[in-house]
This record gives C-alpha cells, structure tokens and sequence, in this order.
C-alpha cells in the first residue's frame, strides 16, 4: 500500500513521512496499522486533525524533549521513551513539538463508524486522549499486532477487529477491570449452533467479527464476551482451531499440496498456515502429513 491511501485519518511523523517499514490496511482502510521510523533535530509541524482514532505505541529510541498541545492546550512537556502509549481520538486538534527525535513507533488507526459499531454505538469522548502514558494492557496488544506484521504475517480482520474493540474499550473507560460490573451472559444453543454453522461454511474466507456478531445482531464486544463464556475461548481462537482441525482431515485424507489447503482454509499464506499448524499441533503440516502417509 502506498503513502497516498493513507492521506486521511494516519498520524503523519513530524519531519516528514521517514523510513515507513511496514503497512497494513483491513475493511477499505477502516482499520490501518503502520510501523515506521522517523527522526529530526528540531520539528515543529502545524496543527493537525485526523479523521482516525489513533493508538501509537514507541517501541525503541524517544526523544530530547517532547510537547503536546490538544485543542489549544498544553497537555505535555516530557519526552517520548520506549513503551509509551499516545492516543488521540478521532478531529481532536493537536499540535506537537520535537527535539532531538529518533524512534521507532507502531500505530494503529480505526474510523469512527467502525468504532461505534465495535461498541456498541458509544463515541469517544476527546478528554479520553492520552499523551505518552501507559497501559499494559494496550501496549501488550497492540506490540502483538507488531510483532505479527513485522515477521511478515498478515491477520485476518476478525482478529484485527477484535483487538481493535479490546484496546479502544479499554481506552474509552480506563477503570481497572475488576471494578467494572461486565454481565457474563452467555449465548443460547441455537444462537451459538447458527455461528457455528455459518463458520463451517465460510472457512476459507476472511470470516470478520462484525461478521458473526451481525448473524445475532449483537454488539461486538458483547458478542465476543458472551462467545467466549459460552465456549471458553474467543470467537478468532474458535474459527483457527476449525481450520487447524479441518486441515488435519485433509493432510489425512487428500494429497492436495499444503499451499493449496492453506488456501482452501482461509489463511494468508502456507507459512502463515505452517506456523499457525505447528504452534497448535507440534509438528509442520508436512510432517503431520507424513506420519499418515510416508514418503510424501
């Protein structure tokens, strides 16, 4: 993807767009991630307005000094350091100044619509912007989001989704979560046999979780909680163990190669398909293979 489709609603580094070294982009750019690295002695860009709710994550390196100023006022006089998290929702007015920057950032932007339908209807609110603070639990996320695209793996958009409605959740209410009273419903056996239903039947697509939230016409996150009580993992884990299992059956059954089995189940790549396999079984999809059929 190029600089130009990310010309509204991205976080533009000041001092120029840098080095970017990875890009992704789910659902016709509702959902962006980029990682990138950028540096400059003295930078001072205008004021700015993004169309995105942006997270932004400094994984190495920082900078001298660093000051934020959000619709007009000072929020910020520090410095950027390794594991400080950013976040500034979605036309908040903000203005920054740098010196002495050299770092290396991860950050993921979501569009509003998508936002409120993640959950639930409920906006962000400005006074929910952060400015390098911290949030384990973010950061965690988001660093995985990372850690997957930089090693060249491309999630698909209903674990995008979901990590999405987890960390703008978190952010939209900050409370720890023991003090939030979260109803632990769960899901009634017709309603789960229908998703169930559906994810069979749509193995090899990109199955999104607004996807299966909108066959109940429930909330995401809503959905996503009570999936998980119902069934005790998430509805992602749920639809890769479907495709792990149903991968097995044909490494038995068939002799397709295991490009085209990858294919056939819905993941990015065979070495997506390959690693997802092998943290899930112990062994490659080869090898699994050949305890069925020797020599293949």
């Amino acid at each position: 993807m190029s600089d130009r489709s990310f010309a509204q609603g991205q976080f533009r580094p000041p001092g120029g767009p840098g080095k970017l070294m990875h890009t992704v982009s789910w659902m016709d750019g509702s959902i962006l991630f980029e990682h990138r690295h950028w540096s400059g002695e003295e930078v001072e860009p205008g004021p700015s307005r993004r169309t995105h709710h942006r997270i932004v994550l400094t994984e190495s390196g920082g900078t001298a000094r660093t000051q934020v100023r959000l619709e007009g006022r000072a929020v910020y006089d520090g410095h950027d350091q390794p594991g400080t998290l950013t976040f500034i929702p979605a036309l908040v007015e903000r203005e920054c100044r740098y010196r002495s920057a050299d770092l290396v950032f991860s950050g993921i932007w979501v569009a509003p619509a998508l936002q409120e339908r993640l959950s639930g209807g409920d906006a962000l609110l400005p006074d929910r912007a952060m400015v390098n603070g911290n949030d384990d639990v973010v950061s965690t996320l988001l660093a995985s989001l990372s850690k997957e695209v930089v090693a060249g793996r491309t999630p698909g958009a209903a674990y995008v989704e979901h990590l999405a409605a987890l960390m703008l959740l978190r952010l939209a209410d900050p409370r720890p979560a023991a003090s939030q009273s979260v109803g632990r419903g769960f899901l009634p056996r017709k309603a789960l046999s229908y998703v169930q239903e559906y994810i069979e039947a749509h193995l090899g697509a990109d199955i999104s979780l607004a996807d299966l939230a909108g066959l109940l016409a429930l909330p995401i996150d809503t959905f996503a909680r009570q999936f998980r009580a119902t069934t005790g993992i998430s509805p992602y884990a749920y639809v890769i163990t479907r495709r792990v299992e149903q991968a097995c059956s044909l490494l038995c059954e068939t002799d397709l190669p295991i490009s085209e089995i990858a294919l056939v189940l819905g993941f990015s790549s065979q070495s997506h398909f390959t690693t997802t396999f092998r943290r899930t079984q112990g062994v490659t999809p080869q090898a699994y293979r050949a305890q069925w059929h020797p020599g293949s």
